[in-house]
């Protein structure tokens, strides 16, 4: 609602209180209006930071990060999101015309024919995102400690595949994954990390998320490298340069979901035909 729309229902709520002669009606119904304005703004923002406060801690329990240690590193990731590390500089040969001049003789200036002189120059500028890149990465590695290192591994190697056909070169935006092909990587390295963890021990949803991380930082950048050095001219190539709206940490934390929902459903179900046949025996 707008603000001239709150005002003529205030008036309309005034003239009914003098119609009706009771002083009070007035301000019992602006009070009542006032809640309801605020529940309509209030309700569906105090739901997403309850969503997202859950969501947040099934993540960093599956991480085996505590969460007091987690809300750091959310905020060391949302802070360094703007800050990004240069890895190395591509060159480019390039060659210009130079024209000189000589005295030949002394009083009479002769202009020679151009030569060509060959001088380097930059032509991209290959970067990595310290909270986009750095911070997933480094609780990636972290989940070798926790989990079987072959079962990351294949994920990572089957993940990074995806990523690599999928990921796509938009010159002025970087390497990037449109929306169906994020959730088709994501949906991908979840199973695959329950696949692998039926014949290894540990957590699905951190299997997932290592994998994921590692995989599309493989498939999707480093392995287009080469090739975004052809069409991202003068650039910045910041791998994880989104922050934490990058497709790094977001397919990460969409596998690790997608894994533990997909557990937990599957751990559901086999519940339902032993407690069906438990009361019937019963």
């Amino acid at each position: 609602m707008n603000l001239k729309r709150i005002q003529e229902m205030s008036i309309r709520v005034s003239n009914i209180s003098v119609k009706t002669g009771n002083p009070y009606l007035a301000t019992l119904l602006i009070i009542l209006f006032v809640v309801v304005v605020l529940l309509f703004i209030a309700g569906p923002i105090y739901l997403r930071i309850k969503l997202f406060c859950f969501l947040f801690a099934i993540s960093m329990r599956e991480l085996g990060i505590n969460i007091h240690l987690g809300v750091a590193l959310y905020i060391l990731g949302f802070c360094c999101c703007w800050i990004h590390i240069p890895l190395y500089m591509v060159m480019s040969l390039k060659s210009t015309e130079l024209k000189f001049y000589e005295l030949y003789p002394l009083w009479l200036i002769k202009k020679n024919s151009p030569s060509y002189g060959k001088t380097f120059q930059p032509h991209l500028c290959v970067a990595i995102n310290l909270g986009g890149a750095l911070v997933p990465i480094a609780i990636a590695l972290y989940q070798f400690s926790r989990n079987s290192p072959t079962s990351i591994l294949i994920v990572t190697a089957i993940t990074a595949s995806a990523s690599y056909l999928f990921a796509t070169i938009i010159p002025g935006i970087g390497i990037c994954l449109k929306w169906h092909q994020f959730w088709i990587v994501a949906i991908l390295s979840a199973l695959s990390a329950l696949q692998v963890l039926s014949e290894a021990e540990g957590s699905a949803a951190s299997i997932a998320f290592a994998g994921s991380v590692l995989g599309t930082l493989i498939g999707a950048d480093l392995l287009h490298l080469k090739e975004a050095q052809k069409k991202l001219l003068g650039e910045v190539l910041s791998i994880g340069g989104a922050g934490l709206r990058d497709g790094i940490i977001r397919c990460g934390l969409a596998s690790l979901l997608l894994a533990e929902c997909i557990s937990y459903g599957i751990n559901l179900f086999k519940l339902i035909p032993n407690s069906l046949f438990g009361y019937v025996a019963s």
